[in-house]
C-alpha cells in the first residue's frame, strides 16, 4: 500500500499524542473481566492508533496506513486486515475522530452499494430511534453507510 511519508507522519503524530495523553483509557482484559487495562500502554507497545473496539480487542491504525485488529492482553493477538469494509471503518472512524487524518475518509467507488442495514445512514435501522444502540450498536457498513460492493463477504462482520 502506497502512503505519502505527509500521512504517515501525521498518523505517528496522532498515535503519539494518544498514547501520551495521561488520563488512563481503560479496557477490559479477556482474561478477567474484572481487570482493567490502559489501552494507551497497549497502543504503545504495538505503536497503533485505536479507532473500532470490540469487547477486549480493537481495530486499529499503524502509521504506514495498515489496519490491524488486536487483543489487549499479553501476549497480543495482531492479524492485518485486509476486509475493505473493515479498512473502511476504520479509516472512516480515523478521519471522524481526528480531523487531521480527514484525508483518510473512504470514497465510494463505483461497485459500492448502499447498506442494507441502514439505508446509507450509518444508523442500523431497528436502533435509529434508541438514543443508546443508535450509538454503541455499529452499523455491517462501520457506519459509512455503503459497503465496498455486493460480495457476500461484505454483508456480515
Amino acid at each position: 500500500m502506497k502512503i505519502s511519508p505527509e500521512l504517515s507522519e501525521k498518523i505517528q503524530k496522532t498515535i503519539d499524542e494518544f498514547v501520551g495523553d495521561p488520563e488512563p483509557f481503560l479496557v477490559g482484559s479477556y482474561e478477567n473481566l474484572e481487570v482493567k487495562l490502559n489501552l494507551r500502554k497497549v497502543a504503545a507497545e504495538i505503536n497503533v492508533l485505536p479507532l473500532a473496539f470490540d469487547l477486549c480487542a480493537a481495530w486499529g491504525l499503524q502509521a504506514d496506513k495498515t489496519v490491524i485488529f488486536f487483543t489487549f492482553d499479553k501476549p497480543y493477538k495482531i492479524d492485518v486486515s485486509e476486509n475493505q469494509k473493515i479498512i473502511n471503518m476504520v479509516f472512516f472512524d480515523a478521519a471522524k475522530n481526528y480531523p487531521e487524518l480527514e484525508e483518510l475518509k473512504p470514497v465510494r467507488n463505483p461497485e459500492s452499494i448502499v447498506c442494507p442495514g441502514c439505508d446509507g445512514t450509518g444508523i442500523y435501522k431497528e436502533f435509529a430511534n434508541h438514543e443508546i444502540l443508535s450509538k454503541f450498536v455499529r452499523c455491517n457498513c462501520g457506519g459509512v453507510g455503503w459497503l465496498p460492493g455486493d460480495d457476500p463477504t461484505y454483508l456480515y462482520f
